[in-house]
C-alpha cells in the first residue's frame, strides 16, 4: 500500500517525496530506482520524524504500529496519513485521538470512499454524523479517482489549516466494530462497543 500511496500522493501539486522507511531493504532500493537517488531511505521511521524538511507522512505499516507511529509523527509536528484500521486494538484510539487534538495537525484515515463521494466545496461541509445516519447511497461521480481525491482532500487541508471528515475520531469509529468482531471472537464473549462514546460496553 505505501507504493501506490506515494505514486498517487505525488500527482498532487506541490508534493514532494523526501525520505522513506521500511525494514526489507529491496523496497528502498526500488524507491530510489522509481524517484531517484535524492530519496533518503531509512530504516528507522524515528530518523524521517527528526528531519524538519517533512511536513506529512504517510503510515502504511502493519496495523499495530498504526497508533505508536502516529501518536509520534503528530508530537513531532507531522500532518499525518495513516492507512486503515487506524488502530490494532480498540483501546489503543484514545490515545491517537487526544494526541491529534493535542498538536493541532491533520490527521487523517485511508478510507477513500469518504472522500470519492463529494466533490471538493461539499467535501468542507460534510459532517461525519451525516455519514452515519444517512440512508442515501453515497455514488463516487463517474470516472472519478477514490485514492487521489483523498489524497487531495488531504493535502489541501495541511495547506488550509482545515480539517478532513477522516479524522482520528472517524478513523476509531470506522475500525472498532470490525476490532470488538475479532475481541468477542478471541474471549468467546459478547463484546458491545458503543459508537457515541467510543468505548466498549
Amino acid at each position: 500500500m505505501g507504493h501506490n500511496n506515494i505514486k498517487t500522493a505525488l500527482k498532487v501539486e506541490g508534493t514532494e517525496l523526501i525520505a522513506v522507511c521500511d525494514l526489507y531493504e529491496g523496497r528502498l532500493e526500488r524507491i530510489q530506482k522509481l524517484y531517484g537517488k535524492q530519496v533518503v531511505t531509512t530504516f528507522d521511521y524515528q530518523e524521517i520524524l527528526a528531519r524538519q524538511d517533512i511536513d506529512a507522512v504517510i503510515i502504511a505499516t502493519p496495523d499495530h504500529w498504526h497508533d505508536r507511529i502516529s501518536i509520534e509523527a503528530l508530537q513531532a509536528g507531522k500532518h499525518v496519513y495513516c492507512e486503515k484500521p487506524m488502530v490494532h486494538k480498540i483501546a489503543e484510539g484514545r490515545a491517537v485521538i487526544e494526541a491529534e487534538k493535542a498538536n493541532g495537525k491533520v490527521f487523517m484515515v485511508g478510507s477513500q470512499r469518504v472522500s470519492s463521494v463529494v466533490d471538493e466545496k461539499e467535501y468542507a461541509n460534510v459532517k461525519e454524523e451525516d455519514l452515519r445516519t444517512s440512508t442515501k447511497e453515497l455514488v463516487a461521480p463517474e470516472g472519478s479517482d477514490a485514492h487521489l481525491a483523498h489524497f487531495i482532500h488531504f493535502f489541501n487541508a495541511i495547506r488550509s489549516n482545515g480539517k478532513v471528515v477522516e479524522d482520528a475520531s472517524f478513523g476509531l469509529r470506522a475500525c472498532a466494530p470490525a476490532l470488538a468482531s475479532n475481541k468477542s471472537i478471541y474471549e468467546k464473549k459478547v463484546v458491545e462497543w458503543n459508537p457515541e462514546t467510543m468505548e466498549l460496553k
